[in-house]
């Protein structure tokens, strides 16, 4: 049985503890041995600085890792409470005397040749970049997001204000075409909190799914999750920081909607009985 363990955000990489190795899992070509990468050294304890799964990874127990996405993300500088034993977080029991918080430095700054070649930079640029700016490919559109602007999300080939304070997505073009977001259905994609709903584009409105559906036209949509729809306001929302939950969830250029015909999707649903029935 291979011997790893998944780190980074959603487990996108995973360290083969055999080889000592960060493989991705969607390109296991893409593969970072462990012992060429850089060291940070925390209270005596040295660690292998993972720039791709964004970790720092204990040189001698690569199973202890440190995500930078939990640390406090200053800018400058990130923030930890460190405890000295578990060369980790402290546990919630843990006396609080036991534990520090200790400052470290960035990515730009830990692995400044690392961070340019993958990025595409020069190492001079990064001094004046944070790692914020560097890993958020629309990080324009985050600065527009705090100044207010609000996301938008092609729904069908239209596209809609997502105003998730309020509520509502409203229409570019059509101000009084308003979908409530009470009227939605709540679910889960992706295992994210998120919306569908039946919609007509016609009429341009919900369709209550208790109601029979007759017209070619009705379709199924389904939203992103809502950390996806504007992670921003959920940073809000939460009284958090705005760019909270940016690093993980980065705002995107372009937000579209899962859709298919609704006698599509209702066909994919088979009934128990008559599945029951094929298989006699």
């Amino acid at each position: 049985m291979e011997n790893r363990i998944d780190i980074g955000y959603k487990g996108l990489f995973y360290i083969d503890m055999d080889f000592g190795k960060v493989i991705a899992h969607a390109d296991p070509s893409n593969i970072i041995a462990l012992e060429k990468l850089p060291l940070h050294e925390i209270k005596g304890t040295k660690s292998y600085i993972e720039i791709n799964s964004q970790s720092l990874i204990e040189k001698e127990d690569p199973s202890n890792i440190i995500l930078f996405s939990d640390m406090r993300d200053h800018g400058t500088h990130y923030t930890m409470c460190y405890h000295p034993g578990y060369r980790n977080w402290p546990c919630e029991l843990d006396p609080p005397a036991e534990s520090s918080t200790i400052t470290i430095p960035p990515l730009t700054v830990l692995d400044p040749e690392g961070m340019a070649k993958k990025y595409g930079v020069s190492i001079e640029s990064l001094k004046a970049m944070t790692d914020l700016e560097l890993l958020n490919p629309n990080y324009n559109g985050f600065l527009e997001r705090v100044s207010g602007k609000l996301p938008e999300i092609d729904i069908n080939g239209e596209r809609f204000i997502v105003d998730l304070q309020n509520g509502e997505l409203r229409s570019v073009e059509d101000q009084k075409c308003v979908l409530l977001i009470k009227d939605l259905e709540p679910g889960f994609l992706d295992n994210d909190f998120s919306y569908s709903f039946r919609y007509d584009p016609i009429k341009r409105g919900v369709i209550n799914n208790d109601m029979p559906v007759s017209n070619k036209q009705i379709i199924k949509v389904a939203l992103p999750p809502t950390i996806e729809l504007d992670p921003v306001w959920v940073a809000r929302s939460m009284g958090l920081p705005d760019k909270e939950f940016i690093r993980d969830y980065p705002i995107k250029k372009e937000l579209k909607a899962r859709v298919e015909r609704l006698r599509e999707a209702i066909k994919k649903v088979v009934h128990p009985r008559r599945a029951k029935r094929r298989k006699l």
